[in-house]
C-alpha cells in the first residue's frame, strides 16, 4: 500500500491537483530514525532528508546553505559512482535525476546498493515527446511493473512539435499539465529496483536545430519544502557520523581517516578528498 499524506489527500478530493503535486515529497511513510539521502536535490532538499548527493557546486549558495540552515549534511559527489558503503541508508529520493545521467544503469545500480528501498521520479516518455528538455539524455517510461529507459541520440529527437505545431504542442501540454501527475513517473522500490535499460538509442533523422531552447515550465515553489521542513523534524546529522557512512570513490575503501579540518584521506589508496564551499567533494 502507497502511503499517501493526509493534507495531499484533501488537495485531490477538492480537484486541486497542481497544489496535491507540490505535496508529493511528504508522501513517505519515514520513519524518524531513519536514515535518508536526497539524490539531485538542488534548491528544495526532500524535508525527511538526513544526507544530500549533489554534483554541481555552482548552485552551492543554495543547496548547501539549504543544508547547513536544516541541519543537513551534504557531500559532493556522481550518482554514478557514489561514495557511501553498502545499504547504509534506510530510504533514497531521487527526484529528476536519471533523465540527466550518462549511464542509468550505473545510477540505478547504486542507488540499490546505497540504500535498502526508495523513490525515483522523472518526466514520463510523454513529458519528453511533447516537451523535451534540452539536458535530458535518457526518455523513462513505466508500466505499473517495470521502469524501462531508453537513451536519446539527441535531446530533441521525436519532437511532438516537429510533426504537429508549437500551437497545438502547447495545448496538449496545457491540457496535461493541469494534474502534473500525467506527466511524471513516480516509481517506488523496495530491496531491489524492475529496470530494463534498453540497447537501442532512440533515433529519428531530424537533426538537432542548434539552438539550445527549450520549453520552460514553472518551476516548483520552495515554500512547501519550507513548510514541511519545519513540521518534519529530523536529528542534526553531525560530520562523524557522516565519515562512518563513507567509502573511497577510487578504491572503495571504507578507511577513510580526517587529516586535516578540510580534508579526508582514504588510508588504502591515499587519495585526498578536500572541501568545496565546506563539504567533502568526491568527484572524480
Amino acid at each position: 500500500m502507497i502511503f499517501v499524506h493526509p493534507t495531499r489527500r484533501t488537495a485531490e478530493a477538492l480537484h486541486l491537483y497542481a497544489l496535491a503535486w507540490k505535496l508529493r515529497k511528504l508522501d513517505f511513510d519515514i520513519a524518524r530514525d531513519a536514515l535518508v539521502l536526497d539524490v539531485g536535490s538542488g534548491a528544495a532538499p526532500n524535508p525527511y532528508a538526513d544526507v544530500l548527493l549533489e554534483y554541481d557546486p555552482s548552485g552551492r549558495e543554495t543547496n548547501s546553505g539549504a543544508a547547513r540552515a536544516n541541519g543537513k549534511a551534504l557531500v559532493w559527489g556522481d550518482v554514478q559512482r557514489m561514495p557511501f558503503r553498502e545499504r547504509v541508508f534506510d530510504f533514497v529520493t531521487c527526484f529528476h535525476v536519471l533523465e540527466h545521467v550518462v549511464d542509468p544503469a550505473k545510477c540505478l545500480q547504486e542507488l540499490q546498493r546505497v540504500a535498502r528501498r526508495g523513490y525515483i521520479e522523472t518526466p514520463n516518455e510523454i513529458f519528453d515527446y511533447v516537451v523535451p528538455y534540452y539536458d535530458h539524455r535518457n526518455r523513462v517510461s513505466y508500466d505499473g511493473e517495470i521502469l524501462r529507459v531508453l537513451k536519446k541520440e539527441r535531446w530533441d529527437v521525436e519532437r511532438f512539435v516537429d510533426r504537429f505545431g508549437l500551437k497545438r504542442s502547447r495545448q496538449v501540454f496545457d491540457l496535461l499539465i493541469r494534474n502534473p501527475a500525467n506527466l511524471h513517473v513516480c516509481y517506488r522500490w523496495n530491496d531491489h529496483i524492475e529496470y530494463i535499460v534498453g540497447e537501442d538509442v532512440i533515433r529519428d533523422g531530424h537533426p538537432d536545430n542548434g539552438n539550445g531552447e527549450r520549453e520552460h515550465i514553472p518551476p516548483i515553489s520552495p515554500w512547501v519544502n519550507a513548510l514541511a521542513t519545519r513540521f518534519i523534524r529530523r536529528r542534526r546529522f553531525t560530520e562523524e557520523r557522516l565519515l562512518s557512512m563513507l567509502r573511497c570513490v577510487g578504491c572503495e575503501s571504507t578507511e577513510l581517516r580526517r587529516v586535516t579540518n578540510d580534508r579526508v584521506s582514504c588510508n588504502a589508496c591515499h587519495r585526498v578528498y578536500s572541501r568545496v564551499d565546506g563539504w567533502l567533494d568526491f568527484r572524480l
